[in-house]
């Protein structure tokens, strides 16, 4: 990818971060047309969002997979990926997994909100209990297996994921 590949993580970074904030943005627009009763638009559902949020995730995560070698995690590679690797492809897709995690996030608080309206405290610091556990897992993980198996990892969890809070969402809308 260059000579410039740590600076690359931190524009890299960025565009998570922008990433997050447009679908933040995107996720506040869309919620306030859909609450208005004169609207046209009826607005997304939260198992929309979900699914929209996991189909951008799936295509960061094809498109790192094709983009970048399997032994990338553990330094410098100069083994052959799939493509020839492009820096700006790298960049893009962590702007493509802050959009994908800001549709998560925004309807998970969401549902936290509305299923435990009493005790919501409690609830988001569970969530955020379980979010800093798998970060942590993920971390001691990161350096044991290539970028395929932590692909590989997210794709299960994610698909887990966002199957039982298509369930719960459904119980909660009933």
């Amino acid at each position: 990818m260059g000579t410039n590949t740590k600076q690359l993580l931190g524009y890299t970074g960025i565009l998570v971060g922008v990433g997050e904030v447009t679908g933040g943005l995107l996720c506040s627009i869309l919620g306030k047309k859909s609450s208005r009763s004169d609207s046209k638009f009826s607005g997304l559902s939260r198992s929309t969002v979900i699914i929209i949020s996991f189909l951008i995730n799936i295509v960061a995560y094809g498109l790192i997979f094709v983009n970048l070698p399997n032994d990338s995690p553990f330094g410098d590679s100069y083994t052959k990926s799939f493509i020839k690797p492009n820096q700006y492809l790298a960049v893009f897709c962590g702007f493509l997994l802050g959009l994908g995690d800001s549709g998560f996030t925004t309807q998970i608080y969401n549902i936290i909100g509305v299923k435990y309206s009493d005790n919501s405290s409690s609830a988001t610091s569970l969530f955020m209990f379980m979010q800093a556990m798998s970060a942590a897992i993920s971390f001691f993980y990161s350096n044991q297996f290539g970028i395929y198996a932590q692909l590989i990892i997210l794709i299960i969890v994610m698909t887990i994921g966002t199957l039982s809070f298509l369930v719960v969402d459904k119980f909660i809308s009933i």
